[in-house]
């Protein structure tokens, strides 16, 4: 398990009070990874590959799509996801302007990943599809739960429960669900992975992502840990759309004191 590097623009969300409700605000985009390593000449066959390459995945997009363009040293390889909860439209607009930004944001760069609050776009001169990836950052709810032992504890059961159902949609890779935490607060939470993965290889990166967040988020009453292959968030308010919050779980069982 890594930790993205000093390539990467971490943003930092911030709490704040409105109407009685905790809200996260974020940057757009979250996160903009552009490889140092390897760049594309202006007006090249792989600069005319890429733009055809992020044209076809903002149009083509439902949920979910990958792409190739191009043979040889100009080909590339590029993907896109949008979050679970998001119509169509919203996930071809999602694209479409991560799209254009990623352009700005890595000129001339022949691999780039640019994390936006309601998708993803990746895109490289390597073939990446199929394949795990255990580097994260995360952003973290500046607020620390009231009890954290009981707030970790119901936490990982949700993540869990979470993870092993997203693992088991091979359709949408994506799950989501609620857990009480106290008698008036209750846990919801998301995970998601890029549908290219194979279950095993979902389930592994989800569950290398919980792992991650012991030493990046404990005791904060919400998170999220972003990879480019997964993402797991957890909040203590509802953050996706009507239904998409999910069901009730229940809590697990506390074992027996021992004398």
């Amino acid at each position: 398990m890594k930790t993205l590097q000093l390539s990467i623009v971490l943003l930092f969300l911030v709490s704040v009070h409105q109407a009685g409700a905790v809200e996260l605000i974020t940057y757009d985009p979250l996160s903009t990874v552009c490889s140092p390593e390897s760049n594309y000449t202006a007006n090249s066959t792989y600069q005319h590959n890429l733009k055809s390459l992020l044209l076809s995945l903002s149009s083509n997009i439902s949920g979910f799509a990958t792409a190739t363009v191009g043979q040889g040293p100009d080909k590339v390889y590029g993907l896109a996801v949008c979050r679970g909860d998001l119509s169509a439209a919203e996930c071809r607009n999602c694209t479409a302007d991560a799209a254009a930004m990623i352009q700005q944001n890595c000129p001339n760069s022949k691999s780039s990943t640019m994390w936006r609050v309601l998708c993803e776009l990746r895109y490289s001169s390597s073939n990446f599809l199929g394949t795990v990836d255990t580097k994260f950052f995360y952003l973290n709810n500046v607020n620390n739960a009231t009890d954290p032992v009981l707030f970790n504890r119901q936490m990982r059961a949700l993540v869990q429960n979470l993870s092993d159902a997203a693992a088991a949609n091979s359709t949408s890779m994506f799950a989501s669900g609620q857990i009480q935490y106290t008698d008036l607060q209750v846990i919801y939470g998301a995970v998601q992975c890029t549908r290219d993965l194979s279950s095993a290889n979902c389930l592994n990166c989800l569950n290398e992502a919980a792992a991650f967040i012991p030493s990046c988020c404990a005791e904060k009453q919400g998170a999220v840990v972003i990879g480019a292959t997964c993402s797991i968030r957890y909040e203590l308010y509802p953050f996706l759309r009507g239904s998409a919050t999910g069901q009730q779980l229940p809590s697990p069982s506390v074992p027996p004191a021992t004398s």
